[in-house]
């Protein structure tokens, strides 16, 4: 397979160094350059250990959404293919970027334009393995996808973590929502181009480890929840209100959004260390998410 030119951004906010380093490191050799893009580091950050990152400082923490836009913007003068979008809770898998690659090479083109491919992924923490499935709806239904043995697969939308943007995505104005901030960054984005086009991909030849809350997901009656502080249950409620009433959502997903928002609200009082708190920032965010700009 020819070589191309693949960059990784990876947003950070206070990361573990720790964690950040072994993602970084999982990196090399897979892209030509990584780039940091820092929305925020604590007190005695050790930079020295990143003499072979970019690291581009936001100024403060800016949000997903718009460390993410002026990433793009400052790789356009590299002319990359290719760029991987990474969180900082993530570990890439061997020859990640390069199987994922060789999966899109495979992909046909069909009657929408290929927009993004991404991992599975699974948590594992606490002696607990969770394996996340890929989505995709047909009319008010919301297909789980699992791994059977069947590789690629349509999705709706895929995690910013481990998803490789061809970069004529951003080239023809396909910018991440910058106002939602923090939470269904990701997914709004694949709404809005597959509402405009394009298709994403899941490919399940590729496993990625991912932590996708604070805490690793609780199971209770049967149903796996997350656990999140005070401040990402506002932006959590505020975006899936914003993204209920959004255009770009699918109906399928705007019942369930409604659906899965009441029951994540009410699994707050059984998975937060700080129920009451969590629960009157998840209320002040419903009401700001009705008027957010979408």
């Amino acid at each position: 397979m020819k070589f191309l030119r693949n960059y990784a951004l990876i947003v950070i906010f206070f990361p573990d160094q720790g964690k950040l380093g072994k993602l970084i490191d999982s990196l090399r050799g897979q892209v030509l350059k990584v780039i940091l893009l820092n929305n925020g580091v604590p007190d005695g950050f050790d930079w020295g250990q990143y003499q072979d990152v970019e690291v581009l400082h936001m100024g403060g923490n800016l949000g997903i959404g718009a460390a993410l836009n002026k990433g793009f913007s400052f790789l356009k003068s590299l002319k990359p293919e290719f760029v991987a979008t990474f969180d900082q809770d993530s570990l890439a898998a061997e020859g990640q970027i390069a199987t994922l690659i060789e999966a899109w090479d495979a992909i046909p083109e069909g009657p929408k334009r290929k927009g993004a491919i991404g991992p599975a992924f699974y948590d594992v923490r606490k002696n607990l393995t969770f394996n996340y499935p890929f989505f995709r709806s047909y009319g008010l239904a919301i297909q789980r996808i699992y791994d059977e043995g069947q590789g690629v697969v349509e999705v709706d939308a895929l995690i910013t973590s481990g998803m490789m943007v061809p970069y004529y995505l951003y080239e023809e104005g396909h910018y991440f929502n910058e106002p939602l901030f923090i939470e269904f960054v990701d997914t709004e984005w694949c709404f809005r181009t597959l509402k405009q086009g394009f298709q994403h991909f899941g490919c399940f030849s590729v496993k990625m480890k991912h932590e996708l809350s604070d805490d690793a997901p609780k199971k209770i009656f049967g149903v796996f929840l997350l656990k999140y502080s005070p401040f990402r249950r506002y932006y959590y409620f505020r975006n899936v209100v914003s993204m209920a009433i959004s255009g770009v959502t699918p109906l399928a997903y705007k019942m369930r959004f409604m659906v899965g928002g009441g029951v994540k609200f009410i699994s707050i009082f059984f998975i937060d260390e700080r129920p009451l708190v969590s629960a009157k920032m998840a209320i002040k965010g419903m009401f700001n998410g009705l008027g957010l700009k979408r």
